[in-house]
């Protein structure tokens, strides 16, 4: 098994050319905040259209209590939160408006964090076509809405030379 330590500054992102998040990702990079706006341009090194990302790691809140996350998008998105499934709007896309600007869909879920705890933060996005966008943001009593900080945003990491070898020595019974 391979142990792994928490590095601060983001969450792991992995790109996908296809909006099914299949294959191998043609992508994989650590994201300081989940907070882009890509227009029109690429979303991926060469896909602007039916591409895909997974974003994985931890948050370590500096305040224990309750917290609203939201989570902006144009296209399909889901949200895990300690492993348990939060927002699932995979098949939901965004309408045009009439004056042809593209309203965002945007999800509001209250969560209760605790200080210091690792909570594993897992979301799911795809992206037809038109312009991408994707935001994650939180509030509570005691910070104003504002996008996750890099430095509360963990992403696991390999600890080299693991995995180590261990030996169990039988010791004297009661």
């Amino acid at each position: 098994m391979l142990v792994h330590g928490l590095r601060s500054g983001g969450l792991l992102g992995r790109y996908y050319n296809n909006q099914w998040l299949l294959h191998d990702a043609v992508t994989t990079r650590v994201d300081k905040q989940l907070n882009f706006d890509w227009g029109d341009g690429l979303v991926t090194e060469h896909g602007r259209d039916y591409v895909s990302a997974r974003w994985e790691g931890k948050i370590r809140p500096e305040t224990t209590e309750e917290y609203t996350l939201y989570l902006e998008s144009d296209n399909g998105v889901r949200l895990w939160l300690d492993h348990e499934l939060l927002l699932d709007r995979w098949d939901v896309t965004a309408e045009v408006g009439t004056d042809a600007s593209l309203s965002l869909l945007e999800a509001r879920m209250a969560v209760k964090l605790t200080k210091d705890n690792n909570h594993d933060i897992k979301i799911e996005y795809k992206h037809e076509r038109g312009a991408a966008h994707i935001k994650l943001s939180w509030s509570s009593y005691s910070i104003p809405k504002m996008a996750i900080p890099s430095r509360l945003l963990y992403t696991p990491e390999h600890i080299m030379g693991s995995p180590f070898s261990a030996t169990v020595v039988p010791g004297a019974a009661d």
